[in-house]
């Protein structure tokens, strides 16, 4: 089965086109406002680093929750490897300043009641295959992530990805709702 990259758009042609969430992945191109607003986690986090979110650390049975101020995660940034992982926060609702990098455009990709969540970890970090029940719109600020993306199905797939794409900084990726996915950064 031939692997491919989910259709590329750059935001003008999404807005042009009404975009709508479909049944494929798509990534599209300079969908963030300014992706040099936040080259790094540390320009993320300046002005706020002693504020506290939820983490991980660890791999495996190892892994463990505890809370961490951002600064914390600004210097785990560096690739040690008991860094704090931040999954799934929702940060833009702890501080609303930072709702605006986003981007009116970037936040009109995504249905109504989403909720705009952070993952934020070192490179080498990896999430295993999984399927979200809901649509997602993946906002990508610094660094890049590897996804690979598989059609619905009743169990864990074992074959080849449907789609191989690899997100940069500036893009979205839009995964549909029972998407099996892994993500690498």
């Amino acid at each position: 089965r031939r692997v491919v990259e989910p259709l590329v758009d750059s935001m003008e042609v999404v807005a042009a086109r009404a975009f709508r969430p479909g049944l494929a992945p798509k990534r599209i191109r300079d969908a963030l406002c300014d992706s040099t607003l936040w080259p790094s986690v540390a320009e993320l986090v300046k002005g706020f680093e002693d504020r506290h979110v939820p983490a991980e650390r660890g791999q495996g049975a190892d892994r463990r929750q505890e809370v961490v101020t951002l600064g914390a995660l600004r210097d785990g940034m560096q690739g040690d490897a008991d860094a704090p992982y931040v999954a799934q926060h929702r940060l833009f609702d702890q501080i609303p300043e930072l709702r605006d990098g986003l981007g009116a455009a970037f936040l009109g990709l995504a249905p109504r009641d989403a909720v705009a969540a952070i993952w934020a970890g070192p490179g080498g970090t990896a999430t295993p295959c999984h399927y979200d029940p809901v649509d997602n719109v993946v906002g990508q600020f610094c660094g890049s992530k590897r996804w690979r993306l598989w059609r619905p199905s009743s169990g864990e797939p074992t074959g080849p990805p449907d789609y191989d794409v690899v997100v940069a900084p500036g893009d979205a990726l839009f995964v549909p709702r029972g998407w099996w996915h892994r993500v690498d950064s």
